[in-house]
């Protein structure tokens, strides 16, 4: 768990646009706090609903502890790259990517509107 748990900690730090890319946090970096536009968060799938027929509600648990509700489209869940169905998001690791949280009824919410800002980890 301490070596999954730091290797989560380097990939939120990792900037995957870049290449070469740096796997290793800087000091002070601040990527994974989710209190910019361009936050990554990482946490776990934990759960899921559907509210509608398009609509799918992702309840991600945060490496840092925070409790997140992902709202993404069945559409745009259908064009990220080994997504599958919704079924096997299931504990699945979760990266998200230039989203800022909003809260809605106690709860962080992260709205997914574009593929390239949700991925998930093999």
């Amino acid at each position: 768990m301490g070596i999954s748990r730091r290797t989560e900690q380097v990939l939120s730090c990792s900037d995957f646009t870049k290449n070469p890319v740096n796997f290793f946090c800087a000091t002070g970096s601040t990527r994974q706090t989710g209190t910019t536009k361009n936050a990554s968060i990482i946490g776990r799938v934990n759960g899921w609903s559907r509210a509608d027929d398009t609509m799918i509600r992702l309840n991600l648990s945060s490496s840092s502890g925070k409790l997140y509700s992902v709202v993404v489209t069945s559409d745009i869940l259908n064009r990220i790259p080994n997504a599958g169905n919704t079924l096997s998001l299931q504990n699945k690791m979760i990266e998200i990517n230039g989203v800022s949280p909003k809260r809605v009824n106690n709860k962080l919410e992260l709205i997914i509107t574009e593929p390239k800002q949700l991925r998930l980890f093999n």
